[in-house]
């Protein structure tokens, strides 16, 4: 599921629809704040936690949320974009390109040029080979 509109119609298919409009209302703005690709993990939390005979309320789908400890977009409406590297997202903190983070990362310029140096590989990379060798030559040791 891609859209809000989409798990409306997943929700009214597998739980028989919601108890009347108003409550359809209320689940849809709710889930405007919901990020696009948590519409399915948010759907598998219902629909195990609840039987299918239930009818889906705007409580039910908050817990859902809080089970499942979704990150929610504060402002769904606006896009917000990365002074470093461009990227447009629609949700607050750590840019998912850069991991630009404005209150720990210093200024744009600074984590752009930091950006720069780890791409062209001056600066270290996570290395997982070494890191395993490591722990390989410790359990050789102990042994």
């Amino acid at each position: 599921m891609k859209t809000a509109k989409e798990f409306m119609t997943q929700l009214d298919g597998y739980f028989d629809g919601v108890k009347n409009n108003m409550v359809a209302k209320m689940i849809y703005e709710e889930l405007q704040y919901v990020r696009p690709g948590d519409f399915d993990t948010l759907f598998r939390q219902l629909a195990i936690s609840q039987p299918a005979s239930w009818l889906p309320d705007l409580k039910s789908i908050t817990e859902a949320i809080k089970a499942c400890k979704l990150d929610l977009m504060n402002d769904p409406g606006s896009e917000a974009k990365c002074p470093v590297c461009g990227t447009v997202n629609h949700s607050t903190g750590i840019c998912p390109v850069c991991c630009y983070r404005p209150e720990k990362d210093g200024t744009p310029a600074e984590h752009l040029a930091w950006w720069n140096d780890w791409k062209a590989g001056k600066e270290p990379h996570f290395d997982i080979a070494g890191l395993l060798a490591g722990l390989a030559e410790k359990k050789a040791v102990r042994e």
